[in-house]
This record gives C-alpha cells, sequence and structure tokens, in this order.
C-alpha cells in the first residue's frame, strides 16, 4: 500500500464514524434512488460478482448519483471499502 493510498483511508476513518451514525442502510438508499438492493451493492461494492454489471453499470450508477448526489456516493463507497478491509483483516487474524 503507498503511502497515499494509507492517508486516504486514514482520512476516511476520521469520516467513518459520522457516516455509520447516519444511519443509511443499503436498503434505505435503495428506496431512496429507486434501485434495488443487489443493484446498490453492486454500485458501491464489489461489482464484478452481479451478472448485470457489464450491461448496467454505467446506467445505474448515474441513477444512484442523480439520486443521492456525487458527494454521498462517493461517501457510500468509502464506507463499503472501510466496512470490506475491516472484514478481511477480521477474518485474516
Amino acid at each position: 500500500m503507498n503511502i497515499k493510498t494509507t492517508l486516504l483511508l486514514v482520512a476516511a476513518l476520521g469520516f467513518a464514524s459520522p457516516l455509520l451514525a447516519a444511519g443509511d442502510s443499503i436498503e434505505e438508499v435503495a428506496h431512496q434512488s429507486g434501485l434495488s438492493v443487489q443493484q446498490v451493492r453492486m454500485l458501491i461494492g464489489a461489482r464484478t460478482p452481479y451478472p448485470a454489471y457489464r450491461t448496467s453499470y454505467d446506467r445505474l450508477r448515474k441513477q444512484l448519483i442523480a439520486s443521492v448526489g456525487q458527494r454521498r456516493y462517493q461517501e457510500l463507497v468509502v464506507q463499503m471499502e472501510l466496512q470490506t478491509s475491516g472484514h478481511a483483516r477480521t477474518s485474516a487474524g
């Protein structure tokens, strides 16, 4: 991991608590955006496990950003990355 990535993750950790406290679950984001829970997971998490990724990712991403805003979309992606990296650390350790 390079220094830029490390600094980004440290900065994101500083914002993680307020994001988690905001209480936006994937279900709430899906309801707000009109997308399914599976589609939201594909957009803010790992996308390749989803068969629809190749055909609908760009269109659905634009729809989600239009619904929640670019800033909130980026926060959701960071939050998902932090949760995923936390699971990887706990299962490895």
